[in-house]
């Protein structure tokens, strides 16, 4: 992998993860205001509320490379996730590559090997036999 590659790959990660955190706080406290007007002193659907826009940032980034391979970070950044055949990555491999994010100690270890393995690919990419290139 060429090592400028690195740099695009973590601002395309940056820009996913700060879209979905900004997405996610404007969206659920919009609705979360907006039912606090609908119903005043019950607060039991803004927790329903907050719950909702948190599966739903979740969910883009377990699947955000399903899309034609390429996630908004990725597409700012003129990167793509193809699969080992050439084709875009699929939903289902986006999910393989991406839900070690979400294992606690597992995603710390990725994040070294991404730090201090140039050419190395992710735990992710090696189970969902993906990897990425530019468009």
């Amino acid at each position: 992998m060429r090592s400028y590659l690195k740099g695009l790959r973590f601002a395309a990660f940056l820009i996913d993860a700060l879209l979905t955190t900004i997405l996610i706080l404007i969206l659920a406290n919009l609705t979360s205001a907006l039912l606090l007007r609908i119903f005043p002193k019950i607060s039991f659907p803004i927790y329903i509320n907050w719950i909702f826009f948190i599966i739903l940032g979740i969910a883009y980034i377990l699947f955000k490379d399903g899309f034609g391979g390429k996630s908004i970070g990725k597409r700012i950044m003129g990167l793509i996730v193809l699969q080992k055949d050439k084709s875009p990555c699929s939903f289902k491999s986006s999910f393989l590559r991406n839900f070690l994010l979400f294992l606690p100690i597992i995603n710390f270890y990725e994040f070294y090997l991404f730090l201090s393995k140039p050419n190395s690919p992710r735990l992710g990419e090696k189970i969902s036999n993906t990897k990425i290139d530019e468009t």
